[in-house]
């Protein structure tokens, strides 16, 4: 082989520019605290403190720590450099922080920084210095005298003739975002931080429920990850008060730092055939999920704003996370309409604590289900003894409903095909005594025969009359939906996952379809 002549892969001015459009004032505010709680861990402080200061008039910024001072300058501004090592349980390790978070929020940067014992440096570059192209040096100053130095162990960031504006509902908004990503650092009391002197109070996601029957648990376990095991806890359970529009869902926290809030995508058992998708019904499930490891373990992007579904990490607990998920929000979407009495008058207890393996399945360790809520049928049916007696025809097709609510207090596995067969007969047998008996039109054996060989006729034909013409659309959509269910769990191969909601759906659409055709009344209270 012949050598060619030498590539210059000096990285390009430009890069800045994608960080600059990729970034926002929350983000690039925490890049700078991670970087202080990581100097503070590496140079073994018991505690730090942060400030930083949104003067609104000038519109500039002051972020400062005690941390212990920045050794090497480069770290502070060279893409990629960074005196964390990845094998520690820190925030950093992607080498973009400051460095980033500086230029994406100003275009005049001054650095100050003074390592105990010594004198202070300080680092100053503009927009000029980032649109040079050609230009990677900086040159660092060092103070000559007591007026240009900065405390021992401090360092400070000033940023003005900043990208983006602030008021003061944006920097309310970052004294939330703050108190909820740093709270477990603020509670060890390893940080104070202020944000314009005023001290910033932590936020948990633990305002639960302690029902007996229900308790917040934790599952903890490890995982490994090569060389090392990653410690995980995952904490599941039920607020004891309904928000819908607050903070519900997954929370996620890599080495005690929240990376994820209020996630409720499909990656975590949210959407059709897991959880269902978000709504108030089960805005009571709260799920925590802690991390801690190596940085290069946690399932963070760079910035630490996102969970990286695609981690390995992340992909080793992802059937956890949903599996308490879905078991959650069935509990709360069950409970619904009893949460007062049944979750929200228990405001105190204790979290119970279960030792998991995460190669394994966790369905034995799941909470029970609450059982199925089942209507008083003796009320139901007295109170349409008037219709059975003008109507014999009617007490067939209730009994269906009666046949639904036998197998509903039933638990086997197999539980929910039955009863969307029973709940399908019931429609099919409802169609034809109206067509026969209510409809006021003539059919004989054998029209009736043609006619339920296809659904769609059937269907067709109830809504020629007054009555099936008052079912919705909806009801009718529902109805094909699950008899096109029915049909694939009879005749064909494919596999059915029936969800307990399935059914609630199902039944609510049948006896709305009854209650239409023949005036069957289900408006009973239920007993639990």
């Amino acid at each position: 082989m012949k050598a060619l002549d030498p590539i210059d892969v000096t990285p390009e001015k430009r890069i800045y520019s994608s960080i600059i459009a990729d970034y926002n004032i929350e983000k690039a505010v925490c890049e700078l605290v991670d970087n202080a709680l990581d100097n503070g861990r590496n140079n073994s402080l018991p505690k730090i403190s942060v400030n930083v200061l949104m003067h609104i008039p000038s519109q500039t910024m002051e972020i400062s720590d005690n941390s212990g001072g920045v050794l090497e300058l480069r770290n502070m501004i060279s893409p990629g450099a960074t005196g964390n090592i990845s094998k520690e349980e820190l925030i950093g390790m992607f080498g973009v922080g400051t460095k980033r978070a500086a230029v994406a929020l100003a275009k005049n940067i001054c650095i100050k920084t003074r390592i105990k014992g010594e004198n202070t440096k300080f680092l100053k570059y503009d927009e000029s210095w980032i649109q040079d192209s050609g230009n990677w040096t900086i040159t660092p100053f060092i103070a000559e005298n007591e007026d240009e130095e900065i405390n021992n162990s401090e360092t400070i960031i000033e940023l003005t003739n900043l990208r983006k504006p602030f008021d003061h509902d944006l920097i309310k908004t970052i004294y939330e975002h703050l108190s909820k990503t740093y709270a477990f650092f603020i509670e060890e009391g390893f940080l104070e931080l202020k944000l314009n002197d005023t001290l910033v109070n932590p936020v948990f996601f633990d305002n639960w429920s302690y029902s007996p029957k229900y308790l917040p648990t934790k599952y903890s376990g490890f995982i490994n990850n090569g060389a090392e095991n990653i410690k995980v806890e995952i904490l599941a359970g039920l607020s004891n008060s309904s928000n819908p529009s607050g903070d519900w869902g997954v929370h996620v926290y890599c080495n005690n730092r929240l990376v994820g809030e209020n996630l409720k995508g499909l990656e975590v058992g949210f959407g059709t055939g897991l959880a269902g998708k978000p709504h108030p019904s089960i805005s009571l499930l709260n799920v925590l999920v802690f991390i801690t490891g190596e940085s290069n373990a946690m399932p963070w992007n760079s910035s630490k704003s996102a969970i990286n579904y695609s981690h390995p990490t992340f992909k080793k607990i992802q059937k956890h996370i949903c599996d308490l998920v879905i078991r959650y929000a069935k509990i709360s979407r069950a409970l619904e309409g009893d949460w007062a009495e049944k979750l929200f008058k228990y405001s105190s207890g204790n979290i119970a604590e279960k030792s998991i393996v995460f190669e394994r399945m966790l369905s034995r360790e799941l909470p029970p289900l609450p059982p199925p809520r089942k209507q008083d049928i003796v009320k139901v049916k007295d109170s349409n003894k008037t219709l059975f007696d003008s109507k014999p025809w009617t007490r067939g097709v209730f009994g269906g409903i009666e046949a639904k609510e036998i197998i509903l207090r039933k638990d086997f596995s197999e539980r929910n095909r039955f009863l969307l067969i029973v709940l399908d007969s019931t429609l099919e047998i409802a169609f034809k005594e109206f067509l026969v008996n209510d409809s006021g039109g003539s059919y004989s054996d054998s029209r009736l025969l043609s006619l339920f060989n296809d659904r769609t006729q059937v269907c067709l034909e109830i809504k020629k009359y007054r009555r099936g013409a008052s079912i919705p659309i909806k009801e009718w959509k529902l109805i094909k939906y699950y008899y096109n269910l029915r049909c694939k769990l009879i005749h064909q191969k494919a596999a059915i996952n029936l969800q307990d909601r399935d059914i609630e759906i199902f039944s609510d659409t049948v006896e709305s379809v009854l209650a239409r055709l023949f005036g069957l009344n289900f408006k009973i209270e239920a007993s639990a």
